[in-house]
């Protein structure tokens, strides 16, 4: 299904009957990541799953968007389909929109489940990286991360640049202890993208919540073991 929010085309499905969960997938992602462990809640719950702009088959985003923009999109469909309050699952990049969300938003959030939310920014660039940013023409830009970052998410997304560089300097655990939902926050002890000390660290910042973590498992939890993840996701709820 689609929708137009903010003047943006907004693609989206609905699973099952119930109580809503909200399925909000990771940087790179799109609805079909977590659709395995949507389609397990789907048989208690009615599992909504989004494709956030740039993924799947929304429409881009404008260039100046950041969290705070891709938050509002969350928000408005939330409102506009009239689903909310709701409980809301976020991975990554999305359990960031689904911390600002409760933070923003509070209306529309029951409970919230994060998996590894990438919440807190820091850290130096490497002097090469921030070479590559300053020097060079984008299309050879582009060939170089290529070569020398293979997994930079800069390099997979290219039309989605701009929004990347504005994520990645906005952190937002100054705000975490605003909320007051419960939470349930889930982390692989393998996680190499974001480290299982965020998860401690977000789990004393939320006075309601709970830290449950996977022994062997690394940032792609929900998408590669939907079972585990749907066992205490199902408790919490």
């Amino acid at each position: 299904m689609l929708t137009q929010i903010h003047g943006k085309t907004v693609s989206f499905e609905v699973l099952g009957k119930g109580e809503t969960v909200l399925f909000i997938h990771g940087w790179g992602g799109s609805r079909e990541s977590l659709r395995k462990l949507a389609e397990s809640v789907s048989q208690k719950y009615k599992a909504v799953l989004i494709d956030l702009p740039g993924f799947g088959r929304s429409e881009n985003p404008d260039p100046s968007w950041g969290i705070d923009e891709y938050t509002a999109i969350v928000a408005r469909f939330l409102q506009k389909q009239r689903l909310s309050p709701v409980y809301v699952f976020g991975h990554s990049f999305g359990g960031t929109l689904a911390l600002y969300l409760a933070v923003r938003y509070p209306k529309l959030v029951k409970k919230l489940v994060l998996c590894a939310p990438s919440y807190k920014r820091g850290g130096k660039k490497a002097p090469f990286a921030s070479l590559l940013k300053n020097a060079f023409p984008r299309p050879i830009k582009r060939l170089l991360y290529g070569i020398f970052f293979p997994t930079s998410e800069l390099y997979k997304y290219p039309h989605l640049e701009p929004n990347f560089r504005k994520i990645v300097t906005q952190d937002v655990s100054a705000d975490m202890k605003l909320i007051t939902v419960p939470t349930l926050i889930l982390w692989g002890d393998k996680d190499s993208y974001v480290p299982v000390s965020h998860g401690r660290r977000l789990q004393k910042i939320i006075k309601d919540s709970q830290l449950e973590i996977f022994k062997g498992i690394g940032h792609g939890l929900p998408v590669y073991e939907p079972e585990k993840v749907y066992k205490s996701l199902e408790k919490f709820l």
